[in-house]
């Protein structure tokens, strides 16, 4: 915990995702190829936003039995996330235009419409879109008249 700076993080997942992986697989932890820094490493990566905590969980059982780098593996598996603004806008604008009707009732009251443009945003996105940035900059273009 001290290389990844986030005490509760790394015990929570020492005792949740790391401990299950090692259960499904019938190991015992001394069986376990991964070291301290490549599970501190993994563990910046989410606490840096460059990954989420779902792509942490798809990608420890990967790195586990041959310790690799997970900063690499994310890199070469195409799993950063997503979080330059002008991509994501590129996103937004496609899902906007392609549902003008859920806009404009969205526009009119039907706030839980939301909820469908996040998820086509994540689908767009192939879940790879920053949530923070991308739910942010949703809400904006959705709330904002001049937008389509």
């Amino acid at each position: 915990s001290c290389q990844t700076g986030d005490a509760k993080l790394s015990s929570n997942w020492i005792l949740g995702d790391f401990m299950k992986e090692l259960n499904s697989r019938k190991m015992a932890i001394e069986e376990c190829a991964l070291s301290a820094e490549n599970f501190a490493e993994l563990m910046l990566l989410i606490r840096e936003n460059k990954i989420s905590g779902k792509i942490a969980k798809s990608v420890l059982p990967e790195i586990l039995l041959e310790n690799l780098d997970p900063r690499k593996y994310v890199e070469e598996q195409g799993l950063l996330l997503i979080t330059d603004g002008v991509e994501i806008q590129r996103m937004i604008d496609k899902i906007l235009g392609d549902n003008t009707q859920k806009v404009q009732d969205f526009r009119a009251g039907k706030s839980k419409l939301f909820g469908f443009f996040q998820g086509a945003l994540m689908k767009e996105s192939s879940g790879l879109v920053d949530p923070v940035i991308s739910s942010r900059m949703l809400r904006h273009s959705l709330e904002s008249s001049s937008a389509l």
